[in-house]
Parts: C-alpha cells; sequence; structure tokens
C-alpha cells in the first residue's frame, strides 16, 4: 500500500513522455533498418504470421466420438489432441472432429501486403491533415473508435488534435515503420507498427473460386504477366481494397494505420470489434 499521500500527474507531461518514448523506438528501428537496408516487420504484430492478430488467442476441448462411429476412428481439432474409443487406430482413418466444411459465418482478409505494394502513390496525408471526410468504416465493427477519429478531426477551436495521436517525427515511410500514442488505463502510452494491411481479395495465384477463371476467360489473349498485374490493380491496389477501415482518398493511409496501431495496443482485431468511446 501506498505510504503518505499519492500525488497526480500531469496529463501533459504523460503525454509528452510517451510521444518522446515513441520517437525514440521509431528512430532506433529506422537506424536499424537503414543499416541493413531492410523494410520494417513487426515482430510482435506481424500479419503475414498466422491469425493471432485477428483473434485472440484460445483453442478448444477434443470432441469425444458418439457411441455409433467406428471403433478405429480417431477424432482431433486444432489442439492437436485427439481421442480414442477403442481399438486399433490407423493413420488413414484418422478424421476431423467436425464434419462440418461449412466457411465461417464472418468474412476473413484474404492477404496482407505493404503500403508500397498496395498504393499507387501513398501519402499519410493527402491534403495535409485529416478530415472528417477522410474516414471511412471497414469490416471492423469498430464504429465507435471511426466516430471518436471523426470527432478529432471537426474540433474549430483545436484544429488537427489527430495528429496529437500520430506524431510528424514518429514515421518513416520509406522504412514502414509508424508510431502512435494512445490514451489508456489513464495513461499515455505509445505504439509501433509496420505498414502491412489486409487485403479483401487473395493473390492471383492463390485465388481458386470463380472469380479467378472468368478472369482468365475475359483475359486470355493477354501475355501472362500483363494479366497479373492488370488483376492486381483491379483486385488489390489503392484505398477500395483495404479489408479493415480505410481513407476516401485512393492514396491516403493515415486512418488503417492508425486503426491497426489501436488493435495492436489491445491486442487484436477482434478486441476492438464493438465497443464505447471514452
Amino acid at each position: 500500500m501506498p505510504q503518505g499521500e499519492v500525488k497526480g500527474e500531469s496529463i501533459s507531461l504523460s503525454y509528452e513522455a510517451a510521444v518522446k518514448e515513441c520517437e525514440a523506438k521509431v528512430a532506433a528501428i529506422v537506424a536499424e533498418c537503414r543499416r541493413n537496408n531492410l523494410k520494417y516487420t513487426d515482430p510482435h504484430f506481424n500479419l503475414d504470421d498466422g491469425d493471432y492478430c485477428l483473434n485472440p488467442l484460445s483453442a478448444t476441448t477434443p470432441t469425444a466420438p458418439s457411441d455409433n462411429s467406428d471403433k478405429n476412428v480417431v477424432t482431433f481439432d486444432v489442439t492437436q489432441k485427439a481421442t480414442s474409443n477403442g481399438g486399433p487406430i490407423y493413420w488413414g482413418n484418422v478424421q476431423p472432429a467436425s464434419n462440418d466444411s461449412a466457411p465461417p459465418s464472418n468474412p476473413q482478409p484474404a492477404c496482407a501486403k505493404r503500403v508500397g505494394d498496395i498504393f499507387d502513390h501513398p501519402q499519410f496525408y493527402v491534403q495535409r491533415d485529416a478530415h472528417i471526410k477522410d474516414i471511412r468504416q471497414g469490416a471492423e465493427g469498430d464504429c465507435w473508435f471511426i466516430s471518436s477519429l471523426g470527432c478529432l478531426t471537426v474540433d474549430e477551436q483545436f484544429p488537427r488534435l489527430i495528429e496529437k495521436l500520430c506524431p510528424e517525427k514518429a514515421r518513416d515511410e520509406m522504412v514502414g515503420v509508424y508510431g502512435f500514442v494512445f490514451y489508456r488505463d489513464g495513461a499515455w502510452v505509445s505504439e509501433i507498427i509496420d505498414d502491412k494491411l489486409y487485403l479483401t481479395n487473395p493473390d492471383y495465384d492463390d485465388c481458386d473460386d470463380a472469380r479467378r477463371s472468368v478472369w482468365d476467360r475475359s483475359h486470355s489473349r493477354l501475355d501472362p504477366e500483363v494479366s497479373r498485374e492488370e488483376y492486381r490493380k483491379t483486385f488489390q491496389s489503392n484505398s477500395d481494397v483495404l479489408f479493415f477501415g480505410s481513407c476516401a482518398s485512393p492514396n491516403e493511409t493515415w486512418v488503417p494505420l492508425i486503426e491497426k496501431a489501436f488493435a495492436k495496443a489491445h491486442g487484436d482485431y477482434e478486441a476492438i470489434d464493438g465497443g464505447y468511446p471514452g
């Protein structure tokens, strides 16, 4: 227990400390990436590395076989644990715990790409500052967060409040690193991300639905490499192809990046799906 009087801390001091910490982290990352001539990849929130950025880490318990199942069938699930009901086990007779092969009810992003591979001419701000008309909500149910961003862009007495969360010195577009500060749990905290974003549509070579066959038939007279590039421009280019939040401008990036940083600050994208401003 604290001894004596517990004094509060100025919120401005907390903010300034968070900004300095954020700028220092970004500066260190930029120096290291430039020394190795590499783009930055966030080791703690890598969109290419599984789905832990989308959903919390959890698993289900093994599903026990029914009494009518075969005596030598093994069932398993995502925990990779098996349950046998007796009899010899044959590898060829291992079956999934559920026969339900229907796709998930909620849509999932198809892939992730870097800002430079998505946007033709990426810019953090197109008009040098943020505007409420820039903001578009994506597949994430975070309207409460999106509306909060909008509130920071319309204050006439204190304009450009959104830049308080996005310090200009805390990002390097060439390296692909962005720093943000958020007020959470009574204090300002800094968060660093790379520039990978989720897309709605898969790569040409990974597209195995009817869209691929229709595309190939309608572009059969083109050189295959030209056809691939046209596919990329159509399905994987600029703001409209982003799975989550985006900007109205085709080449503006501040909305999806700040949404990603906010999701990382809370653990994953699902953590900010539904909530209240405050």
